[in-house]
């Protein structure tokens, strides 16, 4: 269940299609300069001496204005919406092609991007301005799309590789329907002191041992030391309480990873959840690794499959390029970006199969 990042704009694409038309514009270019006019539209509200080049700043996550207590407060609205543009380049780029779209449809006139922003009167500049205020108010709401399950012994068709297919599902393979969420659980607050961490960092320790590997775990978290902002400024603690988001930043080999680790080591032993996000996919199965060799069955991933060809061609790059054949099959990451696709075992006259990218189907 995922976010709805368009639904705020779809009003306005269609009250303007006709018009963009007659215009000589496509509607992708429509939706582009919406897109761009919202940005242009927060940085007016959230920033309003600020120049038009830098709305992207808006869509990092962190308040870069100039403190000051009559500054409206900032969500994370805007990130969920145009956060494809959050990188300096890509918005310029977004705000020159806006400068391209007929004058008479655009809400805002840039002279120089080194400038704010001026507000025009259009026709339909107030329904503009209220639906961007409203999607300015808060992230947007999820898009339910209900699942219909597969019948049994009931045959469908789909489309893969250009080629219609029929496929018949026995009635051994189709699964039960699931149990759906009762609801939001209460989060549990997650407490631990310093010397929790040493005690789960010995143990860890101990299983390396085990199976031959030395990952110093107990030193590594003994040279770390934990300071916490308080109202007295940067003090040393030895406790650490988290509740909803904490995020870990510093700078290269400072110990992130090391005690995000051992952190989520320990909160396995104690029967709480957390969900961590690592940078790259290979981290997260690295990650996965490592946390089921100290506490098993305690992690696995949570993966899109858009991408998974590119996942599957890194693993299969092993660090010794000397390594070939079925020694490159012995990974044991491989297991969460399977290849496996049940719908082409229902086709028994399939000559060659389904490429990555169509295996799942489209129906």
């Amino acid at each position: 269940m995922a976010r709805d990042r368009s639904e705020w704009r779809h009003k306005l694409v269609k009250r303007l299609r006709k018009a963009v038309k007659e215009a000589g514009a496509s509607e992708a270019e429509l939706r582009r300069a919406l897109t761009v006019e919202f940005g242009l539209y927060a940085l007016s509200v959230w920033a309003p001496r600020a120049a038009a080049r830098d709305v992207w700043a808006l869509l990092k996550g962190f308040d870069f204005r100039p403190g000051g207590a009559g500054a409206p407060a900032m969500n994370g609205s805007v990130r969920w919406l145009i956060g494809e543009l959050k990188k300096d380049q890509d918005w310029y780029e977004a705000l020159a092609a806006y400068g391209e779209f007929p004058e008479h449809l655009r809400l805002f006139i840039i002279k120089d991007p080194g400038c704010p922003p001026v507000q025009r009167e259009l026709s339909d500049g107030r329904e503009r301005l209220e639906a961007y205020g409203e999607a300015l108010g808060g992230p947007p709401e999820h898009r339910r799309e209900p699942v219909t399950l597969a019948e049994p012994d009931t045959s469908y068709t789909f489309s893969a590789d250009g080629t219609r297919y029929r496929a018949r599902f026995p009635r051994w393979l189709v699964p039960s329907p699931c149990a759906g969420h009762g609801g939001l659980r209460r989060r549990r607050r997650m407490r631990f002191n310093w010397a929790s961490l040493l005690a789960t960092a010995k143990k860890m320790d101990v299983v390396d041992a085990a199976a031959g590997r030395d990952c110093n775990w107990y030193g590594r978290i003994r040279d770390l030391q934990l300071h916490l902002r308080g109202p007295r400024g940067v003090r040393p603690a030895r406790r650490l309480r988290i509740e909803d988001v904490l995020h870990l930043v510093g700078m290269p080999a400072v110990g992130k990873t090391t005690l995000l680790t051992v952190l989520a080591v320990w909160a396995a032993g104690h029967r709480y959840t957390m969900t961590l996000v690592l940078g790259d996919v290979i981290a997260v199965l690295n990650m996965v690794g490592d946390l089921n060799r100290y506490a098993p069955g305690s992690a696995a991933p949570i993966l899109g499959a858009s991408t998974r060809g590119q996942h599957l061609r890194q693993l299969h790059r092993p660090p010794d390029p000397r390594t070939v054949g079925v020694e490159l099959l012995r990974d044991e990451r491989l297991r969460w970006v399977s290849t496996a696709c049940t719908l082409q075992g229902t086709l028994p006259d399939l000559a060659a199969s389904l490429a990555l990218v169509s295996a799942a189907g489209e129906p």
